[in-house]
């Protein structure tokens, strides 16, 4: 497996891919991100990378690598471990972490790659949120549209 992002879209052919995630990471640690985000960063993009196996980073491969994930596909470091199906939630995180790290990529700042948008999947599996009814809004209404009382 190659250690970089090769083809067209490659701007900086002397940075691995490897050196681009750790510039990526060090830049949003240093503007405040918790280390979980970080690390959840950090494997998505390391679980991408594996799975792009040299592959040009393009709108379409990035769609075949959420589909993918949809399909079951599983990381080397997850070998051996109970296997689970990935919710639509799961997924999305995928999708969202690619997205943060294609913007960044293609920023004029970093001109790593040519920029193209990812798109974000839809998700199916959400729960109903909680909802008030119409008399319990207007309580609430009535509650705080009363004239304010001395003590």
């Amino acid at each position: 497996m190659e250690d970089f992002l090769p083809g067209y879209n490659r701007k900086d052919a002397a940075m691995t891919y490897p050196e681009m995630v750790e510039e990526f990471l060090a830049e949003w640690r240093a503007n405040g991100k918790a280390d979980a985000t970080l690390e959840e960063y950090r494997l998505v993009l390391q679980d991408f990378i594996e799975w792009l196996n040299g592959r040009d980073m393009s709108r379409k491969i990035v769609a075949e690598f959420v589909q993918a994930l949809r399909d079951d596909w599983q990381p080397a470091r997850r070998a051996g471990q109970e296997h689970r199906k990935r919710g639509d939630a799961t997924i999305q995180k995928y999708a969202r972490t690619l997205r943060i790290f294609v913007r960044w990529a293609s920023d004029p700042d970093q001109e790593y790659i040519e920029g193209f948008k990812v798109k974000q999947p839809v998700v199916s599996d959400r729960k109903e949120k909680f909802a008030l009814t119409a008399e319990q809004v207007g309580i609430i209404d009535g509650w705080l549209n009363r004239p304010f009382e001395k003590m």
